[in-house]
């Protein structure tokens, strides 16, 4: 009955330890938003463009663009929606976070998209881009 207890107790802080190192992370990390790093929420996107072997770019709040990496993604052009999801705890991506998502339209049945936060575009960066891309 000891050696049970004990292993629980160890068992116990081992897990919080664990859960501790998850919320005091390195900077660069997908936990935690660093000051500096351009971020947003998952449920602040209201609008993407994307082909199925290029970036995606996506319109967050009300006018800020980024471009999210991918190594591809078969039918992102005919979604007409997107589920992100950020790897690990937090609800933001920020530049340099990895997440997936999952594209929701004709054609996009059970396709999920593993992508990476590369930048945030300029007003100037997205009026460069051609209409085709523009969110």
């Amino acid at each position: 009955m000891a050696n049970t207890l004990i292993r629980f107790t160890l068992a116990g802080f081992g897990f919080a330890a664990v859960a501790a190192s998850a919320l005091y992370s390195p900077p660069g990390s997908t936990y935690s938003a660093d000051v500096g790093r351009p971020c947003f929420a998952a449920s602040e996107v209201h609008n993407f463009r994307g082909d199925d072997a290029g970036p995606v770019y996506v319109r967050a709040r009300v006018s800020e663009v980024f471009e999210l990496t991918t190594a591809g993604c078969p039918g992102i052009h005919f979604a007409n929606g997107l589920n992100l999801r950020p790897d690990g705890v937090s609800t933001q991506l920020c530049v340099g976070d990895r997440g997936r998502f999952m594209p929701s339209g004709a054609g996009t049945t059970g396709v999920v998209c593993a992508f990476q936060v590369t930048r945030k575009l300029t007003r100037e960066q997205v009026a460069a881009l051609p209409d085709r891309w523009q969110p």
